[in-house]
């Protein structure tokens, strides 16, 4: 009825395309209405997929396994619809990392092959995301902790070169220099130590280039964590510079933010070592401090994996410090750190707890420790496992000399 009273002369606009116009402009609204709120909701899950990634990072193995699952669902989701979302593909590939970093052996090489696919996705769609570009250079040395030896080296080697290329494209970038010194630092802890002060060099020159273009406390740990694995290869008359400048960097956090633990993490491993060349008074001072600053922390609410491998570096100096039935009993404690550690991220206290085992003479489980450990060649070389003093009882164990000819 409408239209025909508009046809008998109520305006001189033809009818037709009048209401064409109408209609489309309608189908435009409906459709636009329509992509804001499917954007919306991809938003919001985003939004979701990101806080279940931080949680994971701070909680129990089982529950994070939920958290992780939980966001590769979404994530998994909005890319099956959205193939080229550069953003969902990007948390798809953080999520299989960080499930393959908490996953068994196996199941994690297939996680973070998956992931590598991810990030190759996303930044075909968008290559100007810095996290993007860090995160698959990342999962690639993670991958990396699951070869030992030379099998690990290609994952590295790709890791290398794509951050020498993030370099060259851009310079000014200190993602790219920083992550050049993690990858660096990788390799070197595969090499024997009559060739791996050159890398270790290189890498303690693209953490200082990186501190220089961004002034940050995460990269001056790393640094610190650098010198202190460069340390360990050199003669014990030439450590020392390297190891004042740890325990410079490590002060200069801790002054800001007595409670960082990474910095916390890295003195202690600093005072572990320090212990292992002698116990003097200073040094028993400065574990205690330390073991205060330690308690400060875990007062403050600071629940992290760090603060856990972290206690029980220090409680494991601390035996070093002492004899007969203390010792053991600092070594248990340890012990219960370390586990605890690695029931929130796996492979990263194997080695420590095999060293404590068979300080304890339980060479068995110092066995069973070492061999998931996957060392050496993943962060600990063959001249420093042949003469780790806490292994000198499965020294002449045939499975232990086996695992150095590995």
């Amino acid at each position: 009825m409408l239209l025909q009273a508009f046809q008998t002369g109520h305006s001189r606009v033809p009818a037709g395309p009048f209401w064409l116009g109408v209609f489309v402009l309608w189908v435009a609204v409906l459709i636009w209405s329509s992509r804001e709120h499917s954007k919306g909701k991809i938003e919001k899950a985003l939004k979701r997929a990101r806080q279940d990634l931080v949680d994971a990072d701070y909680t129990w193995r089982d529950d994070s396994a939920y958290l992780l699952a939980r966001a590769e669902e979404t994530l998994a989701r909005i890319v099956k619809k959205h193939p080229g979302h550069a953003q969902a593909l990007h948390l798809l590939g953080a999520t299989l990392t960080r499930q393959a970093m908490k996953a068994e052996v196996a199941a994690a090489d297939l996680l973070f092959q998956s992931a590598e696919t991810r990030y190759a996705q996303a930044l075909a769609i968008d290559p100007t995301v810095p996290s993007l570009f860090v995160d698959r250079a990342g999962g690639l040395i993670r991958r990396s902790f699951l070869h030992s030896g030379e099998s690990g080296v290609p994952y590295l080697a790709h890791a290398i070169a794509l951050c020498e290329q993030r370099i060259h494209e851009r310079p000014l970038d200190p993602q790219g220099h920083s992550t050049l010194g993690y990858a660096l630092c990788a390799h070197a802890s595969r090499m024997s130590n009559g060739h791996v002060q050159p890398v270790y060099q290189r890498a303690e020159g693209s953490f200082e280039v990186a501190l220089k273009l961004r002034p940050d406390d995460t990269i001056r740990i790393a640094l610190a964590f650098a010198w202190l694995r460069h340390a360990r290869t050199l003669e014990p008359q030439d450590q020392e510079p390297l190891r004042s400048k740890v325990a410079e960097i490590c002060g200069s956090v801790l002054e800001r933010i007595p409670s960082h633990p990474r910095a916390l993490l890295c003195r202690a491993y600093a005072l572990f070592d320090l212990a292992k060349r002698g116990c003097s008074e200073a040094t028993a001072r400065l574990i205690a401090a330390t073991s205060r600053q330690f308690d400060a922390a875990a007062e403050s609410g600071r629940d992290v994996r760090e603060l856990l491998e972290g206690r029980g570096v220090l409680l494991w100096a601390q035996a070093l410090c002492c004899e007969g039935a203390e010792s053991t009993r600092l070594l248990r404690e340890a012990q219960e750190r370390f586990v605890e550690s690695e029931s929130r991220m796996p492979r990263i206290c194997t080695y420590n707890l095999a060293c404590i085992h068979a300080q304890l003479g339980e060479l068995e489980e110092c066995r069973r420790w070492l061999e998931a450990s996957l060392e050496p060649g993943v962060w600990v070389s063959r001249e420093q496992m042949a003469n780790e003093r806490e292994l000198q009882s499965v020294r002449e164990c045939d499975w232990f000399r086996a695992l150095l000819l590995k």
